[in-house]
């Protein structure tokens, strides 16, 4: 956006830290998860699901639109050339490869380079 690349920090930020920091505030947060009461009320688990149903909507917004977006963008997109890639080491790795070995120093006959 700005012409130059991010400083390394904020790479590292960005692809390790973030990600971890966020994944372990979410498991601390499921461990130490109460039903929601308010002076006493504990609301039933219908109205506890109802509410976890309407926040998952607004955050699943985000994944779905990504989603969306790389696979009716033109041209590669990363999970594109992923299939063709996996395709091609499929290829690679039925492909039959020869291995021999030449005593004496000289010019390989199969491959013709210099030993």
């Amino acid at each position: 956006m700005t012409g130059s690349r991010p400083n390394m920090f904020f790479i590292a930020c960005w692809y390790c830290l973030s990600p971890l920091l966020i994944f372990g505030i979410w498991i601390f947060s499921m461990a130490q998860y109460k039903p929601l009461s308010i002076a006493g009320y504990v609301y039933p688990p219908w109205a506890v699901g109802l509410g976890w149903v309407i926040a998952l909507f607004s955050v699943l917004c985000i994944p779905a639109g990504m989603l969306h977006s790389v696979l009716t963008s033109p041209g590669h997109s990363w999970l594109k050339s992923n299939a063709t890639n996996a395709q091609a080491d499929q290829y690679i790795l039925k492909a039959p490869f020869k291995t021999h070995v030449q005593e004496d120093a000289g010019a390989c006959p199969e491959c013709k380079h210099f030993l």
